[in-house]
This record gives C-alpha cells, structure tokens and sequence, in this order.
C-alpha cells in the first residue's frame, strides 16, 4: 500500500501525509510506551535473552543498533 501510495503522489506529499497523520495518532499513544536504547553485540544479545527466559515488559520498546 505504501509503495503504490507514493508512486500515486510525490515523495514529499506521501511524506507529509504520513507526518500528519502521525501528529494526530500520537497524542493518544504518549505515555504508553517507554524507549530503551542498546547498542553493541553485548547488549543486544542480553536484550534477547531476556525475552527469550520471558523478561518482557510490553510497555518497553527497544531500540537496537549494532
């Protein structure tokens, strides 16, 4: 659907819809979720092991970099 959206307008326009929608969509989710940060093999395996022994918070999102 996406690819088919922005070959139906230009880049920009399909960019811009998606910010706005995102603007309205996001007052409703703040405070739900709560960002962590790992980076580095290390951490990120750590990361997975604990979900894997069922450590998981669902109000915590990871955001993984190598």
């Amino acid at each position: 659907v996406a690819e088919q959206t922005s070959a139906d307008t230009s880049l920009e326009a399909y960019h811009q819809g998606f910010a706005d929608a995102w603007h309205r969509f996001a007052p409703f989710v703040d405070g739900l979720l709560t960002v962590e940060a790992a980076s580095g093999a290390g951490e990120i395996v750590a990361a997975y092991e604990r979900r894997l022994d069922g450590d998981v918070d669902t109000t915590v999102a990871l955001s993984l970099r190598w």
